[in-house]
């Protein structure tokens, strides 16, 4: 097998790539494959279609690879599916999974695997409500709201009855101050979930401004990437926060374990949730290296058989929806008081709120930044 990786690159989480692609490899090497070969191609923040389409020609016609997988997002993607489609090679897009598409129609050579962080920013959003407080303010960043997170977070609110009373975004460029938002807070008396969609290093100093005003009527709710990206630096608070993601280091899982070690003991660095995408992604291209004989690496072929394996990654079951081509894994509740991190261990059913989710955004209006999430 020969792979062609169009890889990312980003200032604020710059081992993006290097950790996705470093686990993709440990991954396939863990599962005793050993007759591959790596090819890369550097994409820059996925907003530049020339790039990507020079880089992607390259690949599959210099270099002749079995298969894509490249960590971007649409519309900037979208250029290569025909050159793809008429190659009848397999696309495998990767991603956080950050902004609703254009259309979620399937294409027949594509499949995506991703974060699920809009699917996860729902489900908490759901939460807020279904624990009984329905009075909400929003707060992002100038970059982070550039996406989709921000309505999927509020549209899980809405739907159980909540309803959002105060926004607060952040400045670009700027010292992130909350005063304004504090001072709206503090004059009320009812419950408050505040709907938090931010990532880096703001999502940290957000949580230490609002738990240091000890506001006795907030819970924070909040998006996968706030969560992981503040978890470490999380000073002990009376402040609850608490929200849904597909993976994170203390999920007691064996295969999450068994990864997290071998990705150490390779790298000398800490795994991230890149890693794991890339230890799935590594997952998804053993089934296919070990199955050759059915589908002779074409796409068509190779998705039909994809679609009756359970593959078992590093966050749980990965199963492809036949509808969009998406993988979907469990979601797991985190809610970190007092400083602590604590995992839900059953993770909950979410299909239903995927499709329900497809369903609601089909024909909706998109505005927002092009750059894949989180390489900026």
């Amino acid at each position: 097998m020969k792979l062609g990786i169009l890889l990312p690159k980003s200032t604020t989480h710059p081992l993006i790539g290097y950790d996705f692609l470093a686990s993709l490899k440990l991954s396939m090497d863990t599962s005793g494959i050993n007759n591959y070969e790596v090819v890369t191609g550097n994409i820059g923040f996925g907003i530049d279609e020339d790039l990507i389409y020079q880089e992607t020609e390259r690949l599959c016609i210099e270099e002749g690879v079995d298969l894509l997988i490249a960590y971007a997002d649409r519309p900037k993607i979208d250029g290569i599916f025909p050159l793809l489609k008429a190659l009848n090679k397999l696309l495998i897009v990767v991603n956080s999974g950050g902004k609703y598409p254009e259309s979620w129609q399937r294409e027949e050579n594509v499949i995506y695997l991703t974060l699920n962080e809009l699917l996860n920013c729902r489900l908490t959003g759901k939460l807020a409500a279904n624990e009984g407080i329905l009075k909400g303010a929003m707060a992002t960043s100038f970059y982070d709201g550039g996406y989709s997170l921000c309505h999927a977070i509020v549209e899980g609110f809405v739907d159980g009855k909540g309803q959002v009373e105060y926004n607060y975004i952040s400045k670009l460029n700027a010292d992130l101050d909350t005063s304004s938002m504090i001072d709206f807070l503090k004059s009320q008396t009812d419950q408050f979930a505040v709907l938090s969609v931010f990532s880096g290093d703001l999502a940290s100093e957000f949580i230490q401004q609002i738990g240091y005003s000890q506001l006795d009527t907030v819970s924070i709710y909040a998006s996968p990437m706030f969560l992981l990206d503040s978890m470490r630096k999380m000073e002990p608070s009376l402040l609850k926060v608490k929200g849904y993601l597909s993976w994170c280091p203390t999920l007691d899982l064996p295969l999450n374990k068994s990864f997290m070690e071998i990705f150490k003991e390779s790298t000398k660095r800490e795994a991230s949730v890149f890693a794991a995408l890339g230890w799935d992604a590594g997952l998804i291209c053993k089934e296919l290296a070990g199955s050759q004989s059915t589908h002779d690496y074409k796409a068509t072929e190779m998705i039909s058989y994809l679609k009756e394996q359970k593959i078992r990654g590093t966050r749980g079951n990965l199963e492809l929806d036949l509808d969009t081509q998406h993988y979907l894994a469990p979601s797991y509740l985190l809610t970190i008081k007092n400083g602590e991190p604590v995992l839900l261990v059953d993770p909950i059913a979410d299909a239903f709120i995927w499709k329900e989710m497809v369903v609601a955004t089909e024909e909706l209006p998109l505005t927002g930044w092009f750059n894949t999430y989180l390489c900026s």
